[in-house]
């Protein structure tokens, strides 16, 4: 992750760039302001892109979804936009890593319970990361399959359970259990 964060530049980042926060006038649909700056912070460009996401549909009587026929226009709208307006060419390397970092932004985002800047616990309701990250979980396991992995290898259950999904929430308690295993703590000389 250390090689892919520094692809990118390090910008300011909104903290809750999500639909509340965005101002918009009514009649042209221009954005004319964003509020509630209190926790920005610098971080490398994409953590904040669960915001794109999260303006892409709304939630329902089903949970959340994204609107049908709509949220892929949005999108290539918005990196349309994003490109024209930096004019600076972007390698197809600083594209997946803006990517890579856009999914550990939803994952911090929608994947834990914070309080004052800290991660509290892996969150139980694994609905946002579920439509979010779908795509992205389908194209992991399609590049497994194609490499000759078994599905069983990206979902980490035996060959004869292969038919059966880990729901995320299992999936972010292994992540949580990573994070917080001996080698991602700090060692001192």
């Amino acid at each position: 992750m250390y090689q892919i964060i520094n692809l990118v530049p390090w910008v300011l980042t909104h903290q809750d760039l999500s639909d509340g926060n965005i101002m918009v006038d009514p009649d042209s649909g221009y954005i004319i302001g964003v509020v509630d700056w209190v926790d920005a912070t610098i971080e490398p460009f994409g953590m904040a892109l669960w915001g794109l996401e999260s303006v892409l549909g709304y939630s329902g009587p089903k949970g959340w979804s994204y609107y049908e026929n709509y949220s892929s226009q949005a999108r290539a709208l918005f990196w349309k936009t994003f490109f024209r307006e930096i004019e600076y060419p972007i390698a197809d390397e600083c594209r997946y890593a803006i990517n890579e970092i856009k999914i550990l932004g939803i994952l911090l985002r929608y994947g834990y319970h914070w309080e004052d800047g800290l991660v509290i616990i892996p969150v139980k309701d694994t609905t946002f990361l579920d439509v979010f990250l779908e795509n992205e979980l389908k194209l992991a396991e399609a590049s497994h399959m194609s490499e000759g992995l078994s599905s069983s290898c990206f979902r980490h259950r035996p060959q004869n359970e292969c038919d059966k999904r880990v729901p995320l929430s299992e999936v972010m308690s292994n992540v949580d259990r990573e994070l917080t295993s001996d080698r991602f703590q700090p060692h001192h000389d």
